[in-house]
């Protein structure tokens, strides 16, 4: 005889997903492999895709296009029975459990995850922000376009974030633009972090490249980043 309780599924909670972040994505994937007994998911993102940070670089020289590197959303939500919601949140109660959407009926949930990424708050007008990365690539693109079409004319491409991250972006830059660019590389530390052995040789390779280390302004002078803004023709920042 079947017990009537042991057949009536567990109730249903809500497992809310805000941001199409890396941490997200493996999340929706393992779900996929294997569902969650009397969860109900929900994916909710402003873009319909997320580019993978790791192959930006590659994206930079050319390697690959930007639909090589981003992951599709809705396609995966749907692989995994994962509910997709295309938009942008405008505000958050945690006392009733509810997220409220622009143009859209608020959400409601049991659990909430937040993997937005991140967005510096250095003004816009200054540079371009490398996050996030859906708004960073047109960006970018059309200021590579408008410094190849500069011709006979030295353009200088300055990058703020001495990290790996920059020191990646720096060397796919230098393979994407003339190589009559000039190319700056700002930050107190070369790839803080790691050992004596691997700035010296990274130290190498930027002098090869002719990509300029710049440190003496954050070390040195003590001088903040709007004042290295000025008079510079381009800037990319990471911090």
């Amino acid at each position: 005889m079947i017990d009537a309780k042991s057949s009536v599924p567990p109730p249903l909670r809500d497992l809310v997903l805000i941001g199409g972040g890396h941490s997200h994505v493996q999340v929706i994937k393992r779900i996929s492999m294997k569902q969650i007994p009397g969860v109900r998911v929900t994916l909710i993102s402003e873009d319909y895709d997320s580019a993978y940070s790791g192959m930006l670089p590659g994206c930079v020289a050319s390697i690959y296009t930007k639909d090589q590197i981003s992951i599709q959303l809705s396609a995966l939500c749907s692989s995994a029975n994962v509910r997709f919601i295309c938009a942008e949140v405008t505000e958050l109660d945690p006392n009733a459990k509810q997220i409220s959407l622009r143009g859209r009926a608020p959400v409601r949930y049991d659990t909430l995850s937040i993997n937005a990424g991140g967005s510096p708050g250095t003004n816009r007008s200054l540079g371009i922000n490398v996050k996030p990365i859906n708004l960073f690539l047109p960006r970018w693109q059309a200021a590579a376009a408008e410094i190849g079409t500069q011709k006979g004319k030295r353009s200088t491409l300055c990058i703020v974030g001495a990290g790996a991250g920059g020191v990646e972006l720096a060397f796919a830059m230098r393979a994407s633009l003339p190589p009559e660019t000039k190319i700056k590389l700002f930050g107190p530390k070369l790839l803080p972090g790691h050992g004596d052995l691997v700035e010296r040789q990274v130290m190498k390779v930027l002098a090869e490249k002719k990509i300029d280390l710049i440190e003496k302004y954050f070390v040195a002078r003590g001088i903040s980043l709007t004042s290295i803004y000025i008079n510079l023709l381009r800037m990319i920042y990471l911090l």
